[in-house]
């Protein structure tokens, strides 16, 4: 990742704190020779990516990067002062976000320094500082574990038992909901697959952890359907009758069918999702455990884009066995390979 993008983020973040306006006062990897006062942040050299602490989770790959900053004004003290704002702001970083990177940190490496003037008779003053960031996973427009209700713009989700009253067990992730002989299919009232993309064919991406209590175990982790007939859109499965693990999307014509090796550990918390790119079209189903993650990719020919008038979103469906699942999220993007594999080392038990 360039410094250029991180020159760019460290921009929005100092903007969003009020130290000035891009494009005003404000640049990234540019001096113009006009306006007066301005500060520029400017790409410097920097060091390899490096694995943090927290090695069984929580853990994730950062990378070390140093940036000048430059301040000038024709007012010696504006100019200055400029200085001290940015040290201000840099020196709080703290898990800040701005512009798809999550800003770790930033120690500045030396003192600030007087520039000579340069020939319109002004003052500048640097200061180089180290910034630790790691490119952040993007946020899921829909997200819910199963022992809350759940709120947004579209209203109140709520899991409705569609076989019986599903119990709940005291899981690692979280509590979560464990379906058994008497409790599955729950249905996720008032979420459509329309909200994720509103009818079209954009790209989109599902993710959850699951549970088999039971060996032979078999479910559909999210799924949708149309009111009538039953068609399965898309879902995330450990099919037992086909051994294997499935990521399936159906287009208007044909569908996409990414596989995998069917879940056969107990009492193991199993990272399942997968992501649909329409530019192919490509589905991508993920499974990580061990501490391992493995993407099985799968292009295919669907025509007519994929389906997209399922009433409903539902999940889990039992198919038989038991088994417990939670933390469910829905984008709508292609998540990126880097952003699962982040989310699932943050993530796993």
């Amino acid at each position: 990742m360039s410094t250029q993008i991180l020159a760019h983020a460290l921009l929005v973040h100092l903007e969003t704190q009020g130290v000035g306006t891009q494009g005003m006062d404000l640049f990234s990897n540019d001096i113009p020779p006009e306006p007066d006062p301005l500060i520029s942040v400017i790409e410097d050299d920097g060091g390899a990516p490096e694995l943090t602490f927290g090695s069984t989770r929580g853990a994730y790959v950062a990378r070390k990067q140093n940036v000048m900053i430059l301040a000038r004004s024709a007012d010696h003290n504006t100019a200055r002062q400029a200085m001290d704002a940015v040290f201000a702001e840099l020196t709080k970083l703290a898990g800040i976000t701005a512009e798809g990177l999550d800003l770790l940190w930033a120690a500045p490496l030396g003192e600030i320094k007087s520039r000579a003037k340069d020939k319109e008779d002004r003052y500048a003053f640097t200061q180089r500082y180290n910034v630790m960031y790691r490119k952040g996973v993007p946020p899921p427009i829909h997200q819910w574990t199963y022992d809350d209700v759940y709120t947004d713009a579209v209203g109140s989700i709520t899991f409705v038992p569609q076989m019986g009253t599903p119990t709940f067990e005291a899981a690692l992730i979280n509590n979560g909901v464990r379906c058994t002989a008497s409790a599955g299919n729950l249905l996720a009232s008032g979420l459509t697959q329309a909200v994720i993309d509103g009818g079209s064919d954009g790209p989109f991406s599902v993710a959850g952890w699951v549970k088999q209590n039971s060996a032979g175990s078999t479910w559909s982790m999210l799924y949708a359907i149309d009111s009538s007939p039953f068609t399965n859109i898309w879902f995330v499965d450990n099919n037992n009758a086909q051994d294997e693990s499935e990521f399936f999307v159906a287009g208007v014509t044909g569908s996409l069918n990414a596989k995998g090796p069917r879940i056969t550990s107990t009492g193991v918390w199993v990272f399942m999702a997968g992501v649909y790119d329409p530019t192919g079209p490509t589905a991508t189903l993920y499974l990580g455990e061990a501490g391992v993650l493995t993407s099985y990719p799968h292009t295919g020919s669907i025509t007519g884009g994929r389906k997209n008038n399922a009433d409903s979103l539902r999940g889990p469906y039992f198919s038989g066995g038991d088994f417990t699942q939670d933390q469910m999220r829905i984008w709508d993007e292609a998540v990126s390979p880097a952003h699962m594999q982040q989310l699932y080392d943050a993530e796993r038990p």
